[in-house]
């Protein structure tokens, strides 16, 4: 080693040099050339797999992805434009008459099929039956009773409510009804037989904090304390003890006031 690096260097071909070294370049190239075919190949690989092959014809109409005004990165879709040709692979041509280029070309990936709607033909209703009444056991479900009582029409229309009886029973039920008129009313009744109080006894009264109706909802309640009031279901009183009336909503769409009560086991 010691003689080798002692011994003084011969002088080599200058022009042989660059050429190995020339040789060694263009290999490296082609090398990194095939390296970087296969890289692009496996990238576009990975980033098409849910591509799709996308192609117009002329004739079609198609939605054009435009800027929008001055917003700097606003975009919409406007059109319809109708394709007029394909240049190239990815370029179409559209015709765009309301605007002051008559023509335009648009890469693909700016452009969306348009599918018109099928136009709907009225056709006319030939049975209607209401959605909200079922069928149990083979018999249709009684309509929903409303908070208001409607007995007076079902009185005035008893002979056919009744069809559906015998001749003897039909008029075993029409003589009840006339000779009980009072309990078939429009308005409700308050039965003599039972009454209670409730006996709190010395607790003190629970303070509960009113709740705020929208005013839509007052004027409802407001219209069925009025009603509770004029048939006696209801009187006004000056206890401590109160709690708020709430709306619940019923089958018919209607809405009852509910008073909600809540009571500890002291009290009770």
């Amino acid at each position: 080693m010691r003689e080798r690096l002692l011994e003084p260097q011969a002088q080599g071909d200058i022009l042989q040099y660059v050429s190995t070294f020339h040789d060694r370049l263009s290999a490296a190239w082609k090398v990194a050339a095939q390296n970087l075919t296969g890289a692009k190949e496996r990238m576009k690989g990975q980033y098409d797999r849910k591509a799709v092959q996308r192609s117009f014809v002329p004739g079609d109409k198609v939605l054009v992805l435009t800027p929008v005004g001055r917003e700097r990165f606003g975009t919409r879709f406007s059109g319809p434009y109708m394709v007029v040709r394909k240049v190239g692979a990815c370029n179409y041509v559209i015709s765009t008459p309301e605007r002051r280029q008559k023509t335009r070309l648009c890469h693909i990936n700016l452009l969306k099929l348009y599918v018109e709607r099928d136009t709907a033909n009225p056709v006319g209703c030939i049975v209607v039956v209401p959605s909200d009444r079922e069928r149990e056991e083979g018999f249709l479900a009684p309509e929903p009773v409303g908070a208001r009582l409607d007995n007076s029409r079902a009185c005035e229309q008893l002979q056919e409510q009744l069809k559906h009886l015998l001749k003897a029973q039909a008029q075993d039920v029409m003589a009840l009804v006339a000779a009980h008129p009072s309990l078939f009313r429009n308005r409700p009744g308050l039965t003599s037989l039972v009454e209670h109080d409730v006996d709190t006894g010395g607790v003190m009264p629970m303070k509960q904090h009113p709740y705020r109706l929208p005013p839509f909802k007052k004027e409802k309640v407001r219209e069925e304390v009025e009603y509770m009031l004029e048939i006696g279901a209801i009187e006004p009183g000056s206890g401590e003890w109160s709690s708020p009336v709430v709306l619940i909503p019923k089958s018919d769409g209607d809405k009852l006031p509910s008073v909600q009560m809540e009571f500890n086991l002291a009290a009770i």
